[in-house]
């Protein structure tokens, strides 16, 4: 035997002998709040769910069929020199097929959240420390309708998809556009009030017809000093009139009539919309990932603290349209 492969056998009997921890691939578990909100302008009021990290007996976390609610917790969210206390409370569970028991949660109301404004929320818990996390609510943002005849005759411009002009808020990191179509109709001597989503895209293929409806999108116009930017959005003139004709094959023989669509502009900011696109942005059938992205806004933990405002912008239209 030569000196090199007598070297090299040294060389791997001093590491086996020297490897005596057993080796665990789950790594050490330090619990951590888990912290999830996200404030809205639609409602005065307002959810902080608070939680703790859990771990395991084996290696599947669904094994765990207990939620983990944080009860001594203490909430406060502030604005300025204003700060609310949250109170515990429990949101009814719909889905108990893991969890039996119900949402527990802290809740603020009434809490009017001020478009424009900054809040900042912290939690202080005895058992499993403090963490604070700030956001910032967009402002109001401005919508004008760029082809308002093609709304009302779509058959007839049908070379013009809807379009829009938006002025989006500073604090805003993206966005979701939708439209409803607003009608009534008569049956058994009654009148009823219905919406209807337009869908962002309509697709035939052989019989079957599959609708796709909007996602949250980032913006694309920049934000400066003297201005934050515009963007255009448009909804396809065949999406729109693809929805009339569906609601005209349903209750086109009750006496049915237009009465209105309405553009509801979600605007969030960058806490939420960094948030949803990491947990979401790896999701498709094409994709094959083995790490598991991970974002938080939350300081001392992990989880989201965000905040997101709605516009709407409402159009009459013709009660028959073709």
């Amino acid at each position: 035997m030569n000196r090199q492969c007598r070297v090299l056998i040294l060389g791997v009997a001093t590491t086996l002998l020297a490897c005596t921890e057993s080796f665990d691939s789950k790594g050490g578990h330090e619990p951590q709040l888990v912290v999830y909100s996200v404030m809205t302008a639609q409602t005065d009021t307002q959810l902080v769910r608070v939680y703790s990290t859990y771990d395991p007996p084996a290696y599947n976390p669904l094994d765990v069929v207990t939620d983990n609610p944080v009860t001594d917790a203490q909430v406060t969210i502030s604005r300025g020199g204003q700060t609310y206390g949250l109170r515990d409370t429990f949101i009814t569970r719909i889905d108990k097929s893991r969890y039996t028991s119900d949402i527990r949660a802290f809740v603020a109301n009434p809490l009017s959240v001020q478009p424009g404004s900054a809040y900042t929320l912290n939690i202080n818990s005895p058992t499993r420390g403090t963490i604070t996390a700030s956001a910032t609510i967009p402002d109001k943002a401005l919508m004008i309708l760029v082809n308002p005849f093609a709304v009302d005759a779509p058959s007839v411009f049908t070379n013009q998809d809807l379009s829009l002009q938006v002025t989006l808020s500073r604090h805003t990191k993206g966005y979701l556009m939708r439209l409803y179509l607003v009608y009534e109709y008569t049956s058994g001597g009654i009148t009823y009030t219905k919406w209807s989503e337009v869908p962002s895209t309509v697709r035939t293929i052989g019989a079957e017809t599959i609708e796709s409806f909007p996602r949250l999108v980032r913006r694309t116009s920049t934000v400066t000093a003297t201005s934050s930017g515009r963007e255009s959005v448009s909804i396809p003139n065949q999406a729109y009139r693809h929805q009339i004709n569906k609601i005209k094959s349903q209750y086109g023989g009750l006496n049915l009539k237009f009465l209105s669509v309405i553009f509801i502009l979600i605007q969030v900011e960058t806490n939420f919309y960094n948030y949803y696109n990491v947990a979401n942005g790896f999701q498709d059938q094409f994709s094959i990932r083995t790490d598991e992205p991970d974002y938080s806004s939350i300081k001392g933990g992990v989880g989201v603290f965000g905040g997101m405002v709605n516009d709407t912008l409402v159009k009459a239209l013709p009660a028959f349209i073709d």
